[in-house]
C-alpha cells in the first residue's frame, strides 16, 4: 500500500511518503512548481509527483516543461476527462507523460470507459468500493493504480448515516492492499494530513469511535471492538444490502462493537 499527501514543506513525513500532490492554484502556478522540482530534483526524484492542474491550464505547455526539465517522475492530474482536448491527449500519449483524472469512478460504465484511455490511476468510490475483487484485476492488468480517500464515507446520499458507505478504517488497510494501491486523505488543514498519515500508515489503529476520523460517519462505530473481518468482507460484498439480498455485516458489526466497547472488550488485531 502506498500513501499520498499534498505537499507541505512542514510535513514530518515528506521524505518517506510515496507520492506527493502539488496543487496548481492558477494557470501559471505550475511553472513555479516545475522550477522548484527541477531545482530539488535529487530530493524528489524517487517519488511519484502528481501535478494537479486546475481548469484551463495549458496542458501542452506543462508537458513541454516537464520534458525540458527532465522530470520523469511527474504524473498529471486533470480535473475531468471532458476537459482534455484531443490534441492534448495525443501530446501526452506521444510524450509518454502519465496522466489521470480527478473524476470519481463510482460505477461500471465510468470504470470501463476510463479503462482504455491510457490513464495511470483511477479514484475508486461509492459502489465500486464494495466490488474491488472484480475491478482490481481489470485495472491492474492495464497497470492502472486504484486510489481512494480512506477517511471519507463515500456516498451520493447526503442523508446517509455512513455505515454502509465506502470507507477504510486504519486496522483494515492491509485487507484492501490487494486491490487499492494508493491511499489519500481529506483534511481541513495542512497539518491534519500528517495526523491521518500517522494513524493509517504508522499506527494502523484507532483507539476509539471512528466518527472522530471518518468524515460523514454518523453512527457510533468503535474500532477497537470491531471484528477483524469487517474490512475484508466489505471489500468484496458487492453491497448486497442495496440490491435486495440479505446481508447485515455492517449493522451486526456496529451493534457488537458498541456493546463490546461499552463493556471494555477489545478485539485483538
Amino acid at each position: 500500500m502506498k500513501y499520498c499527501l499534498k505537499f507541505n514543506s512542514r510535513s514530518k513525513y515528506i521524505d518517506e511518503i510515496d507520492e506527493i500532490i502539488f496543487e496548481c492554484d492558477s494557470q501559471h502556478h505550475y511553472k513555479d512548481i516545475l522550477l522548484f522540482l527541477a531545482k530539488h530534483k535529487e530530493k524528489y526524484n524517487n517519488k511519484k509527483i502528481i501535478l494537479h492542474l486546475k481548469q484551463n491550464s495549458d496542458i501542452i505547455n506543462v508537458a513541454e516543461l516537464i520534458k525540458r526539465f527532465e522530470l520523469g517522475n511527474i504524473t498529471l492530474l486533470i480535473n475531468d476527462y471532458y476537459e482534455l482536448k484531443e490534441s492534448e491527449y495525443a501530446f501526452l500519449k506521444e510524450g509518454n507523460i502519465p496522466f489521470f483524472f480527478f473524476t470519481r469512478v463510482n460505477n461500471w460504465e465510468t470504470f470501463l470507459g476510463l479503462l482504455n484511455t491510457g490513464v495511470s490511476d483511477m479514484y475508486i468510490t461509492e459502489d465500486l468500493g464494495f466490488q474491488l475483487d472484480k475491478i482490481g484485476p481489470l485495472a491492474h492488468a492495464k497497470s492502472i493504480s486504484l486510489r481512494t480517500f480512506a477517511n471519507v464515507c463515500q456516498t451520493v446520499w447526503k442523508e446517509s448515516d455512513g455505515l454502509r458507505s465506502f470507507f477504510i478504517r486504519p486496522e483494515d488497510v492491509d485487507s484492501y492492499g490487494e486491490y487499492i494501491d494508493v491511499i489519500e486523505f481529506f483534511a481541513e488543514s495542512e497539518d491534519q494530513y500528517d495526523t491521518f498519515y500517522k494513524i493509517y500508515a504508522k499506527d494502523k489503529k484507532w483507539f476509539g469511535d471512528l466518527r472522530e476520523i471518518i468524515i460523514g460517519l454518523k453512527t457510533p462505530l468503535y474500532s477497537p471492538s470491531l471484528f477483524k473481518f469487517f474490512g475484508a468482507s466489505r471489500a468484496t460484498c458487492n453491497r448486497k444490502c442495496f440490491k435486495g439480498r440479505p446481508c447485515a455485516v455492517c449493522e451486526r458489526s456496529q451493534e457488537a462493537s458498541e456493546t463490546f466497547f461499552r463493556n471494555g472488550v477489545f478485539i485483538k488485531s
